[in-house]
């Protein structure tokens, strides 16, 4: 883990203070521009590494970022899918800790989404459920993420189903719960049982929602998924069964509401345990 400290105008003095005990080393701004140069060099390798070596150098500084993310950003439009895959993954660690650095490239990322670039489908795809704390971009992929879940290519549809079960946790009220309900159940068993762990406290919070446009379809959700595939409500009951602890009174009532809507799907699960 590096921490950079920088004159903001200029690139003439930004040390790098190593924490792992391996001293302090200073990197001047000619290193920062020989990597810049490598952005351009004739080998992909070369470009793909400079790239790489940008993002984790100075991943933690804003204020670098602010004038570096211009060049991750134009590589996603580079001759080279490996160059281009590099900077998905420069602008993944960039969208994580800043997303509003990443915001205009949303538009051509999704452009990406709808090309026949299979390994920059997946690259993408595997970026956004990585940035999906943001309701901003949740918003604006979420339409062009839920046509890849019908896509003809296995690995891309459950790429897409996963990452709209991470945006799921973050933002319910912005995926389209009946839509997606159809996705899951319409895929195979393996899927659901990679997706379901993850959705289960997802859905709890929001059964107890004080908000019923989202306790509603989320309810509607678990049912239909229960009844295909029981696992639901094995993860789901504990998850529910602690909230039953909290201070609130109206979110104890929700619980109880929803564990005797679930009492059919949970006498079966555990019928089905004993058999």
């Amino acid at each position: 883990m590096c921490q950079l400290l920088f004159t903001p105008s200029h690139f003439d003095k930004i040390t790098i203070l190593q924490l792992d005990g391996e001293g302090v080393s200073t990197f001047s701004e000619k290193y920062i521009q020989d990597l810049l140069d490598d952005l351009e060099d004739p080998d992909k390798y070369t470009r793909a590494t400079a790239l790489e070596t940008l993002s984790d150098t100075v991943i933690d500084n804003r204020q670098l970022l602010e004038m570096l993310v211009a060049h991750f950003k134009r590589k996603l439009k580079d001759e080279s899918s490996l160059v281009q895959m590099t900077a998905i993954e420069s602008l993944g660690k960039v969208g994580k800790r800043f997303p509003d650095l990443i915001m205009d490239s949303i538009p051509f990322l999704c452009d990406l989404l709808k090309g026949k670039d299979q390994y920059l489908q997946e690259g993408v795809l595997e970026l956004l459920g990585e940035i999906s704390t943001n309701p901003r971009i949740i918003q604006l992929t979420m339409p062009d993420i839920m046509e890849l879940t019908e896509d003809s290519i296995p690995e891309i549809r459950e790429k897409a189903i996963e990452s709209i079960a991470k945006m799921f946790l973050t933002a319910p009220q912005l995926v389209p719960i009946q839509k997606f309900t159809n996705v899951l159940l319409a895929g195979n068993s393996k899927i659901r049982q990679r997706i379901l762990p993850v959705l289960a406290s997802g859905f709890v919070n929001s059964l107890v929602d004080v908000n019923e446009n989202t306790r509603t379809p989320a309810l509607t959700m678990v049912k239909s998924l229960a009844n295909e595939d029981l696992d639901l409500i094995k993860e789901l009951v504990p998850h529910l069964i602690e909230k039953l602890t909290n201070q609130n009174q109206k979110i104890i009532s929700l619980v109880i509401h929803n564990l005797v809507e679930l009492l059919p799907f949970i006498k079966r699960a555990l019928k089905t345990e004993r058999d």
